[in-house]
């Protein structure tokens, strides 16, 4: 007679794995609202509703019936806005702002000692 087949400890997590995490992944984006099977379309590449622009090389193609779209901008790309000239800071005044903050620092840990000094000379 045959013995059964007896699977490990970790084939068993690893079927249930493969079982439940399929299944948490749909419902929790079922629960969010959200379509599952588009998410998973997208993350493997197949719902990707952008189109690549291809750049004229000078052959000429009859592009009327094709529709170019651009996915639209997020806020945060809308709100960037390129550094000009006069926007950019001088280093050096950093480097005094760092000056002054490091005396300020140096003055205020005197005072500390001087204090301190004075709480244990009234103990």
């Amino acid at each position: 007679m045959r013995r059964k087949y007896k699977l490990t400890g970790c084939a068993r997590f690893l079927i249930f794995l493969v079982v439940a995490v399929p299944v948490i992944f749909f419902t929790a984006q079922f629960i969010t609202g959200e379509n599952p099977l588009n998410e998973l379309k997208n993350a493997i590449g197949w719902g990707s509703e952008e189109v690549e622009w291809v750049e004229n090389s000078g052959a000429t193609v009859d592009t009327s019936d094709q529709i170019k779209t651009q996915p639209p901008l997020s806020n945060k790309e809308e709100e960037i806005t390129p550094i000009s000239e006069p926007q950019k800071t001088d280093l050096s005044q950093y480097h005094n702002l760092i000056q002054d903050l490091k005396q300020q620092i140096s003055e205020l840990e005197k005072r500390i000692e001087k204090l301190e000094m004075v709480i244990e000379e009234r103990e």
